[in-house]
């Protein structure tokens, strides 16, 4: 891992007055959403798609800027290749280096068959932001509605710090029954908690696609108010609160399973929230033998190892 160290977000919520505007522009968007009046592209997103996924197949999604590219993206595309063979992943790269870009086209080709899609962020929106991060935890969201057109199957959005440990399809399916979204819902008073962005699952039905496109739209808005602490997941909250009275979604909850704070050996995603988990010796060690099960398999070796 690289020495780079984070920003830390002391205050974690939004003044009384952003909250209420928050909720306002969700409200609006969810109604314009029930009256099909969010387009299905939006002039304020800056993707360009480099490799394409797999039409008809299902896609994990996740986003990174180059250092949790380098940290975390490439453990979990190694991970998915080792434990899961018959998904795909798609990274959101925010705004790559060229040696991010080199790094990802030889680790696809690398595990080819396997098939890790990739596009560019190249949105000004975190240079807008005092603080970047708020804008990174969100790109996945703003690149969900592209990716469910393109690929055409489930899509499964998830923290890029985090480790697939088995075929993620058959635990998600099972508890989807007929639902359009898959959300962690919590008992929570806060706004900002009651639902989990960690993992989200969203279908290429028409609701599916109505439910990602308001998000992203939401999403969008909020980040003109110069938030301060993160929006993906209080806009979650606010925008189906709106839409559970003026066109409900279908949805089901995520399993445990799928977004594994505590590490249990049956899980099939571990996801480490917070620095001091993601340092963790049990976490690391994770880490190291996906590591070395991918030199051992596909005689993996980093780009940047390569030229050292």
């Amino acid at each position: 891992m690289t020495n780079e160290q984070p920003h830390i977000i002391k205050k974690k919520r939004h003044p009384l007055w952003r909250r209420l505007a928050l909720q306002a522009i969700a409200t609006g968007t969810a109604l314009r959403a029930a009256r099909g009046r969010i387009p299905a592209t939006s002039d304020a997103t800056r993707h360009t798609v480099l490799r394409k996924p797999e039409i008809g197949r299902p896609c994990i999604l996740a986003a990174a800027d180059d250092v949790y590219f380098g940290n975390f993206a490439i453990p979990l595309i190694l991970s998915c290749a080792l434990n899961a063979p018959e998904t795909q992943i798609h990274i959101v790269l925010i705004r790559p280096s060229q040696q991010t870009l080199d790094r990802i086209e030889a680790l696809a080709n690398t595990l080819a068959p396997f098939r890790v899609s990739w596009s560019a962020d190249e949105s000004a929106i975190p240079d807008e932001l005092a603080i970047k991060a708020i804008y990174y935890t969100s790109a996945r969201f703003v690149f969900l509605p592209t990716l469910l057109d393109l690929c055409e199957d489930s899509v499964f959005c998830m923290d890029v710090d985090a480790l697939v440990l088995k075929d993620i399809w058959p635990v998600y399916k099972a508890a989807r029954g007929m639902s359009d979204i898959q959300l962690y819902a919590r008992n929570e008073r806060s706004a900002s908690r009651r639902f989990m962005a960690g993992a989200i699952g969203v279908e290429p039905t028409t609701d599916g696609k109505l439910f990602s496109r308001a998000l992203r739209e939401a999403l969008l808005s909020a980040f003109r108010l110069k938030p301060r602490y993160h929006v993906d997941q209080i806009q979650m909250n606010f925008l189906l609160q709106t839409l559970d009275r003026v066109h409900p979604i279908a949805r089901s909850q995520v399993p445990v399973s799928l977004c594994d704070y505590e590490f249990y050996p049956n899980s099939a995603i571990w996801t480490a929230k917070g620095w001091a988990i993601k340092n963790s010796d049990q976490f690391q060690n994770a880490l190291g033998s996906v590591m070395d099960g991918a030199r051992a398999r596909f005689g993996y070796q980093d780009k940047i190892d390569e030229s050292a």
